[in-house]
């Protein structure tokens, strides 16, 4: 029993060095051994109302007049408040949501994710943040960089970026294996088919992790609303509902061990409708992963928040070079 104890300890540290976490693997490298430590274009609103002038003042008649008074100017007309000046004018119909890759671009974000793991019992908090640039090729495709990566437990350790290739306009991944798909569909979601505010649709969806060593693939779903349009920092935004549940892993055959894989989470982001692009999003995850071996079973937790900003003086910076 002791040696399955320490066998099963020894596989859940190489699943949790391995499996891939929103494109920063490397970030739950460093939680595994943290946690063994214990430690439309914006729309116008109405333009504004035309001043209208006072009157011009009758001619005074000749005679005593001391006790007629001049009429009182007509009120002057006032622009309708900022809040009415921003109304947005939502599309009537189905609307349909894709990049725009058809030229060489550059889209710059600010990448965030905290996490909390539980391996064994043992507890850890990491905090990392990084630069996400959608590098469009103009050739509908795009590639996908996750640099500049700071782990706030250790910020002086060097951590390589990892570049994920074969983006398409749809927010999904082409040509990829669990080995070479290390970055995340999940963090830019988008509705396959059409939508109208209040609709839902649900997709399928990936993840990349390890069975003793070996990658492969958990699948699932994602449903995705069209909740609202609205404004966010003057951009005129579709906003989305997102609910994840992938809870069937391929285990490849001949490991050793039982293993059992799930994630869960929730989110809300915003596509921008003019740029094409993403604008934010953030969501939380919990992810679950088993090893048994015999009688004894091992497990680790993850809860986990993601955020991205597109950051627009990153992008002019990046797009200057």
């Amino acid at each position: 029993m002791k040696q399955n104890g320490q066998s099963i300890v020894l596989l859940l540290a190489v699943v949790v060095l391995v499996v891939i976490a929103f494109g920063a693997g490397v970030f739950l490298n460093n939680m595994t051994s943290s946690s063994s430590e214990k430690t439309p274009p914006i729309l116008p609103g109405p333009a504004p109302a035309k001043t209208q002038a006072p009157p011009p003042e009758p001619e005074t008649p000749s005679g005593d007049t001391t006790d007629e008074k001049s009429p009182e100017p007509a009120p002057i007309a006032t622009a309708p408040p900022a809040e009415e000046a921003s109304e947005v004018i939502k599309p009537s119909g189905k609307q349909a949501f894709r990049w725009d890759f058809s030229r060489e671009y550059k889209y710059v974000y600010d990448y965030q994710i905290s996490a909390t793991t539980n391996v064994g019992g043992q507890s850890g908090q990491n905090d990392a943040t990084g630069k996400l640039t959608v590098y469009s090729q103009g050739n509908k495709s795009a590639n996908l960089t996750l640099s500049d990566i700071v782990i706030a437990q250790t910020p002086d350790r060097q951590i390589p970026p990892t570049i994920t290739l074969n983006f398409s306009e749809d927010s999904k991944f082409t040509h990829t294996t669990p080995s070479t798909d290390t970055m995340d569909e999940l963090t830019f979601t988008l509705p396959l088919e059409e939508l109208e505010v209040g609709e839902s649709t649900t997709i399928p969806s990936r993840k990349t992790w390890t069975a003793s060593n070996v990658p492969t693939w958990a699948r699932g779903s994602t449903k995705i609303t069209l909740k609202d349009y609205v404004l966010k920092d003057g951009h005129y935004c579709a906003q989305f509902e997102l609910e994840t549940d992938i809870s069937k892993p391929e285990i490849p055959s001949g490991i050793m061990g039982e293993y059992t894989f799930s994630l869960t989470g929730t989110g809300t982001t915003f596509f921008d409708m003019t740029d094409k692009c993403f604008h934010s999003g953030e969501y939380t995850f919990l992810m679950i992963i088993s090893v048994a071996l015999g009688e004894t079973k091992r497990t680790v937790k993850m809860d986990s928040t993601v955020k991205f900003t597109r950051n627009q003086d990153k992008e002019k910076t990046e797009n200057q070079k």
